[in-house]
């Protein structure tokens, strides 16, 4: 990919293709994009494509390189050049047509394991790397290509190339090289520095760098007993940017190393640091750089040890403003809560490419997702369209984020302090001093509307009145106000001995109201009623009979509460106490002479102050000596330093 055209090979494509996307990549019209068959369609596999990063609009051309199939044998290496003049009109896919295909076949050569391909980024030189042979093919000098063995390059007969990447005047190469068979460890990474000759631009191997596991890590326990046989698991991936700094991945080992080249002179390749994302692989699975080289993309993916995926990201990272390595944070990530992955894009990320300002991502099934890069203020907002690649669109930055340059990342939370309402999406407004402002804030939130609430939960005390006799009369005879007073027995009691009363005053009023006769007869017939409801004095008083029925309410409460009390053993599986006034009424009892220290102290409690022979007795009663006691009030004294005295000279300690 470059500022020109972005190029795919498609060998599950029936028939096999090319894919074409010219720039600017910013639509899938038909007339900036095409699909171009293989040469050779029935019998060529294509491993790798190249293009140069700045290759000449005039010379547009890409690379590929690949392996006769079908019982034909032999590797192969092809150019495909664009002719401008060849122009069909009224053609969907006319540019098509302007590719022209140039096979070079070598025919000693039999299958290979580990073929890469590299490109000059003027476009012009293209080297092909294996462990059998190299090659060099210039594209301007009659078109010629010429290969000899790998040994008479590789400073280890037995390397491996995995990955390459070419700049102006060095490249960079990694890949395997095989130890002594009977070793633990057969075959090592290894990372070789090239230059090339300056009369014929031959590759030569002037460093390396092997990379080295940790004494006891899990690294240091890998064996690459496999590692002849191309497998995913060991895929490397590498990316040179115009200053000369070079990001290395290996998701093997999950690292991706940083190191930097003086491209005056590029002959010692320099480590800086490296990024390890735990027990896991996948980091550094591809890597792009962005903006000129201030930028990184990498790609991580997360398989197990025994290679199974779990997740796909890809981390942009500030690479001019931070420092590289383990503990670096990322400025943003893809996918995020608002960059969603379309419903027809895969979840699994295989590769990223970029172009000095673009980024094209590929998922497992040949899909393309192109970033583009958007203004300040804007982020790149992923259509929702079926169609391929798809391509992003600038959108403003929510509320709560920023973005003040022009790039292909996120926008960014508005810092601790800061507000972005959503008005200005290119920088974040200060918040007032006295008002709540966290990390992506939207508005100022007032210190007076907050609440503070304490999660811990601090450990149950026992209520005033513990014994069921006074947890009784205690609920008997209280009158509160609301609830409490519908749930009062003493009320209701009350309630029932008002009657009482009044039908005492109704029967003295009937003497003045009714005649003698009549009244008589009601108050006997009445005293005659009360007496056979009289419990209190066995039936000789009628008041007594009056005064039980209040007896009688008072008593039913106090078995209702005796019931309902008696369930709400055990705590575990009681609820509130509504049959009370006070809904934490529980029958149990707790004691414990802990207390949480991250529960702030009541305003009730106090501190005191204990003098150097109070401390003594204390000790004295706790068996403890005088030398533990001391080491323990040093503890507590760096704890509460807060509370210290400004005199040193005062005895006093507080204690809490």
């Amino acid at each position: 990919m470059n500022e020109i055209l972005l190029v795919q090979a498609r060998n599950a494509d029936n028939p096999p293709a090319f894919f074409i996307q010219f720039a600017p990549y910013n639509t899938t019209q038909n007339s900036s994009q095409c699909f171009i068959d293989y040469p050779d369609i029935l019998n060529t596999y294509v491993y790798c494509v190249a293009l140069g990063k700045k290759q000449n609009l005039n010379h547009t051309q890409f690379f590929f390189a690949g392996e006769l199939i079908n019982n034909r044998n032999g590797v192969f290496f092809g150019v495909a050049k664009y002719n401008q003049t060849n122009i069909v009109s009224n053609v969907s896919n006319s540019c098509a047509l302007n590719f022209s295909y140039s096979l070079y076949y070598l025919i000693n050569c039999a299958h290979q394991e580990h073929y890469v391909l590299g490109v000059e980024p003027q476009n012009r030189f293209a080297y092909g790397f294996s462990n059998q042979f190299v090659f060099i093919f210039d594209s301007m000098n009659g078109s010629t290509l010429e290969s000899w063995n790998g040994n008479l390059t590789w400073s280890n007969s037995c390397f491996m190339p995995h990955a390459v990447d070419i700049s102006d005047n060095f490249s960079i190469i990694a890949g395997f090289i095989q130890n002594d068979p009977q070793g633990r460890v057969k075959y090592s990474p290894i990372i070789y520095l090239l230059n090339f000759n300056s009369s014929n631009h031959h590759p030569i191997v002037v460093d390396q760098y092997i990379p080295k596991a940790n004494q006891g890590t899990w690294q240091d326990l890998l064996t690459y007993s496999d590692a002849n046989i191309y497998s995913a698991k060991y895929d490397m991936s590498i990316s040179i940017n115009s200053r000369g700094d070079i990001l290395v991945g290996m998701q093997f080992i999950n690292r991706v190393f940083l190191f930097s080249v003086n491209i005056s002179n590029p002959m010692q390749l320099i480590y800086i640091s490296r990024n390890t994302n735990g027990r896991s692989l996948g980091n550094g699975k591809s890597l792009a750089w962005l903006d000129n080289g201030n930028m990184a993309a990498i790609l991580v993916n997360t398989y197990s040890l025994n290679y199974q995926w779990s997740s796909s990201e890809v981390y942009l990272y500030d690479m001019k403003s931070n420092i590289y390595n383990s503990n670096s944070t990322s400025i943003s990530v893809f996918p995020s809560y608002h960059q969603l992955l379309p419903s027809s894009f895969s979840s699994v990320f295989l590769n990223i490419i970029s172009s000095p300002i673009s980024l094209t991502l590929m998922d497992n099934i040949g899909n393309l997702l192109i970033f583009t890069p958007t203004p300040s203020g804007f982020y790149p907002s992923i259509p929702a369209t079926g169609s391929m690649p798809l391509i992003t669109s600038p959108e403003p930055c929510p509320p709560g984020m920023y973005k003040d340059h022009v790039g292909i990342n996120d926008c960014i939370l508005c810092p601790t302090g800061t507000k972005n309402p959503g008005n200005a999406t290119t920088q974040c407004t200060p918040c007032a001093p006295d008002t709540f402002y966290p990390l992506g804030s939207v508005s100022e939130t007032p210190q007076s509307a907050l609440e503070n609430i304490i999660q811990l939960i601090a450990y149950p005390t026992s209520p005033e009145y513990t014994i069921f006799d006074e947890v009784l009369l205690q609920n008997m005879f209280h009158i509160g106000t609301g609830r409490c007073l519908l749930v009062s027995p003493l009320f209701w009691t009350l309630i029932v001995g008002g009657l009482a009363i009044l039908i005492v005053i109704v029967i003295k009023l009937l003497k003045y109201f009714v005649d003698h006769t009549t009244y008589v007869r009601i108050k006997k017939r009445t005293h005659y009623i009360f007496k056979k409801t009289d419990l209190i004095g066995e039936g000789e008083l009628w008041v007594g009979g009056l005064a039980s029925f209040a007896v009688v309410v008072l008593v039913s409460f106090a078995y209702g509460f005796s019931n309902s009390y008696y369930k709400q053993y055990p705590i575990e599986t009681s609820t509130d106490s509504y049959f009370a006034c006070d809904l934490s009424t529980r029958n149990a009892k707790f004691q414990s002479s802990l207390q949480t220290l991250g529960i702030p102290p009541t305003t009730a409690e106090k501190k005191i102050y204990l003098t150097p022979s109070r401390r003594i007795q204390i000790a004295r009663r706790l068996a403890l000596t005088e030398r533990q006691i001391k080491i323990w009030f040093q503890s507590r004294r760096c704890k509460w330093q807060h509370d210290r005295f400004k005199s040193r000279n005062d005895p006093h300690v507080p204690i809490e």
